[in-house]
């Protein structure tokens, strides 16, 4: 069995929660609709320990990233989640590099 998504987008918003943080990563169509307009598809991503502290400590809103996680429904009354498995900064500033 396989349960393996790959996305690459840009980095929307930061959360933070109790067990980690969850991203909404902007992905866009890879096709424009008939007004000649690229729509963009906003996954939400749950992000826990050594991947969550990079992620909220090298990456801000707009850079470029990189998802491989799996998809996640637990139960019928849960929403469909993605959990990050590894997450590649693919444009992203350090903050010690910005002072």
């Amino acid at each position: 069995m396989l349960n393996q998504v790959v996305l690459v987008g840009r980095l929307a918003d930061i959360k933070e929660n109790e067990k980690g943080i969850s991203i909404i990563l902007c992905v866009p169509e890879p096709y424009k609709n008939v007004l000649g307009i690229y729509e963009n598809n906003f996954f939400e991503i749950k992000l826990y320990e050594h991947i969550a502290e990079s992620t909220k400590e090298y990456c801000e809103k707009g850079d470029i990233l990189g998802i491989k996680g799996r998809i996640r429904k637990l139960n019928k009354e849960e929403n469909i989640s993605i959990v990050a498995e590894k997450v590649t900064f693919l444009t992203t500033k350090r903050k010690e590099d910005e002072e």
